[in-house]
């Protein structure tokens, strides 16, 4: 008899674990079980788009740095040659703070690994210290 309660209560309890955990499906959009789908949110017209530099930013830096693979390429455009040089920057671009550059190597291929602090001073924002990184 108590072992037939036990399996009762222990039904009754997994069932409304059950029910509960698949009663609390409310997502945001772009987000099911199975998937999150994560998109750009930075607005590119409209009253908000001079506010998102960020992405901008982000853009130009790898139009840059692509554009000096190109440049050390020369005139041989086969996918080994771009690769080849892809894994051999060392450039420093005009848009990076000074004493960062973007460096690439054979065996490392992470393009930025310096960077430098900013605080925030109330106003505006400043560097200090010294270039961090390798």
């Amino acid at each position: 008899m108590i072992m037939f309660r036990f399996a009762a209560w222990a039904a009754v309890l997994a069932l409304a674990a059950y029910t509960t955990a698949f009663a609390q499906k409310k997502y945001d959009a772009g987000a099911s079980d199975t998937e999150i789908r994560i998109g750009n949110t930075a607005p590119y017209s409209g009253v908000l788009s001079n506010a998102s530099s960020g992405p901008k930013a982000m853009k130009a830096y790898f139009v840059q740095a692509t554009v000096q693979v190109i440049r050390q390429t020369g005139d041989d455009l086969t996918h080994e040659n771009i690769m080849k040089h892809a894994a051999n920057l060392d450039v420093t671009l005009p848009m990076l703070l000074p004493g960062i550059n973007v460096k690439t190597s054979a065996d490392d291929y992470f393009p930025l690994e310096r960077m430098k602090m900013m605080r925030f001073t109330g106003t505006y924002w400043e560097l200090f210290g010294k270039v961090y990184g390798r």
